[in-house]
């Protein structure tokens, strides 16, 4: 009775904020469902398994295909190219059945809405005439050339009785890449489902922000958890960064754990089927609906899973080994206990959350709200270790805050564990091990004496002193003891490469795997100069991308990529919860720490991915990159990388003097609920068409 009582209180005294949030809400509900795009399960045509290449569409290219289609066709896919770059113009498509000359579709798409390396969806505007075994697609564009996007075909003739012409030239053998996709009642009422516990799950989580004003750590380790069971199904089994790699180590820490000795499992918890890595696609909500609650039917047929447990490191496996072992035993089936190893993940996350905003003494709005960013939702929930990273790198970032303002001696179990987040992060992924250091910088106070702050910090830093050194042992041995022989490939220099590869010309292939030399640490000392040209340009094109995608505009494996105006409102309510006035004010040394602790990590992201993924015959003999950047730029780093820094970024631009009230914070967290609800649609539209 007295909650009701309270309940009523709290609804009169915000009764015009909470009329506000709810109109929000649900206009934002009407709008993002208004422009849902067909719920789009079944796949008529066009798998992975053809050879594609791109035509540029621009104002003097026509291009038409024919093209079959089953008769229970309701819409047709067209995959794009934007190359990467701003492009400006519109494409025409027009769609009409070859028989009765049905026009079923006629749209012009603003190539800046396009997305690249993604299907672009037409539906059509009334159902398939029987007639129309075939459709003719035509596109066009008034781009300018340069501006324009691409249009994928495949390089082998795909399907039968088609044709492909570019300019009215007939392009034997190849055909348009094209899906035609069907309506599916299942995945509709899957659809449906999700989507009504979305609305209902944020409404009541509004409702409890701003009528109940729960303690923070509370509110965000249980938005984390309804949050991560959503991500935990729209983003589908495999298509994370790696999740495959991963899930077949947990699978062998499982093996530990129930002692199978020979660490052989049954092969039917290796079945990915409907899984395509890196890619979020429909068929792997079709296999949840199908499996989910099945029996387990083991083969019999006993394999290793890949990948080798030597040498590495297996404490941040263990949340997801857990939830395998529990799984195994209890004989769920392969995607009920994939599922069950992602909710022990998530389990870990959520604690995270709730510690690092207890722990932090100001900001923790803040900090919480990235927490449940895009990209961290899916990490949170996906079988890799990038939970466990994200999560003590968080953890760690409001220790720190703590210990900085902290009034008291610190405590020796707060030092304890601090040391175990050190030492639990450093050897996960050793760029991160920066982070401890950045405990030298907490105030002489907090510890009491200076001698203990010597002590304390010394024990912080030897996980992160033992992953430095495993990792520059041979570069430094290189450097200052010169042990490496002229021959050995690690210390050839870029030209000495150069002259190996055209002396060996006639024994690689330019485009193959043969010529791949990798670049070394020598490199980077003997061409000073060059390579600081390739970072500085990396980061001059990439550094925007970095940043979007370390909030989370790039998920699966940076294939689901989210609209860029709802990326530019995430970034919004950050800068609103910074505006957000605190009790307490960051410093300019510590300020000028963040910029420092950014620029190493970020550093050494560049020379890391710059020997492991940049090849010297890319170095030297590729040109795609200088057409497009003006020269070489290091590849493979991803947005996700920069996310456990993105509070010593923030943080940057914290200011005490002017920002909004306190009590603005709850409707600034309703504010990014809703625009997450329009991202979860969003995924949901474009994983139902993928």
């Amino acid at each position: 009775m007295k909650f009701i009582e309270l309940l009523f209180e709290r609804i009169k005294k915000n009764y015009q904020g909470l009329g506000i949030i709810a109109i929000a809400f649900i206009a934002v509900i009407c709008l993002v469902l208004n422009s849902y795009g067909p719920t789009l399960g079944v796949e008529s045509f066009g798998n992975e398994s053809y050879v594609r290449s791109v035509y540029e569409l621009d104002k003097e290219t026509t291009i038409k295909a024919i093209v079959p289609v089953e008769e229970d066709s309701e819409a047709l896919s067209l995959l794009f190219a934007t190359y990467a770059r701003s492009n400006s113009g519109q494409v025409s498509i027009k769609i009409r059945g070859t028989v009765t000359n049905t026009l079923y579709v006629e749209r012009i798409v603003n190539v800046s809405d396009i997305v690249d390396n993604a299907y672009l969806t037409s539906k059509f505007s009334e159902k398939l005439r029987e007639a129309d075994k075939q459709v003719e697609i035509e596109l066009s564009s008034n781009s300018e050339n340069g501006k324009a996007v691409g249009v994928y075909y495949t390089t082998n003739s795909y399907f039968d009785n088609s044709s492909f012409t570019i300019n009215d030239e007939v392009m034997d053998g190849y055909d348009l890449s094209v899906r035609t996709l069907a309506i599916d009642s299942s995945y509709q009422n899957f659809a449906n489902t999700l989507i009504a516990f979305t609305i209902i799950s944020f409404g009541v989580l509004m409702a409890y922000a701003l009528l109940l004003e729960p303690r923070k750590e509370v509110l965000f380790a249980i938005s984390a958890f309804v949050l991560g069971l959503i991500f935990m199904i729209i983003i589908v089994p495999m298509s994370p960064p790696d999740e495959q790699t991963h899930y077949e180590l947990a699978l062998q820490i499982s093996n530990k754990m129930m002692g199978v000795k020979d660490n052989l499992i049954d092969s039917i918890y290796l079945k990915y089927g409907s899984m395509y890595g890196h890619y979020n696609i429909s068929a792997g909500y079709g296999r949840l609906m199908r499996e989910f609650l099945q029996p387990l039917k083991l083969t019999g047929q006993m394999i290793k899973p890949a990948g080798d447990l030597e040498g590495r490191y297996l404490i941040p496996y263990l949340p997801i080994s857990l939830g395998i072992s529990i799984g195994r035993m209890v004989g769920m089936n392969m995607i009920t206990m994939f599922y069950f190893a992602r909710f022990f993940n998530l389990l870990f996350y959520v604690l995270c959350v709730y510690l690092s905003v207890k722990t932090i003494p100001a900001y923790k709005s803040l900090i919480g709200i990235l927490m449940i960013m895009p990209m961290m939702l899916q990490t949170s929930i996906a079988i890799t270790y990038d939970a466990f990273v994200i999560g003590l790198s968080y953890l760690s970032f409001a220790y720190f805050l703590k210990w900085f303002f902290a009034g008291d001696v610190i405590e020796i179990k707060e030092i304890i564990m601090v040391f175990l987040i050190c030492a639990g992060l450093a050897p996960a992924k050793v760029v991160y091990c920066f982070l401890a250091f950045a405990f030298i910088f907490v105030p002489t106070k907090a510890f009491g004496s200076r001698k203990r702050k010597i002590i304390t910090n010394v024990i912080l830093c030897i996980p992160a002193i033992i992953a430095l050194y495993g990792i520059m042992a041979a570069p430094l041995s290189f450097m200052f003891k010169k042990l490496f022989a002229s021959s050995n490939t690690l210390s050839l220099t870029l030209q000495e490469t150069k002259d190996l590869i055209i002396a060996n010309v006639n024994q690689y292939d330019l485009n193959g795997v043969g010529i791949r030399e990798g670049v070394t640490f020598n490199t980077i000392l003997t061409n000073p100069g060059a390579v600081l040209e390739i970072f500085i340009r990396t980061v001059r094109y990439r550094i925007k991308t970095w940043f979007y995608g370390s909030l989370g505009r790039s998920l699966s494996g940076d294939t689901l990529i989210i609209p860029l105006k709802m990326v530019h409102i995430m970034v919004g309510i950050v800068i609103a919860q910074l505006l957000v006035k605190q009790d307490l004010s960051v410093p300019w040394w510590i300020r000028t720490l963040s910029v420092i602790m950014c620029i190493v990590i970020g550093l050494y992201i560049l020379i890391g991915f710059f020997l492991s993924w940049t090849g010297v015959d890319e170095l030297l003999f590729n040109s795609n990159n200088a057409a497009i950047f003006g020269g070489q730029v290091v590849e493979g780093i991803q947005g996700r990388y920069f996310s456990p820094i993105l509070p010593y970024f923030f943080i940057l631009f914290q200011h005490k003097k002017f920002g909004l009230s306190e009590k603005s914070e709850k409707y600034i967290y309703c504010a990014y609920l809703i625009l997450l609800f329009s991202i979860i649609i969003y995924i949901l539209s474009y994983t139902f068409v993928n």
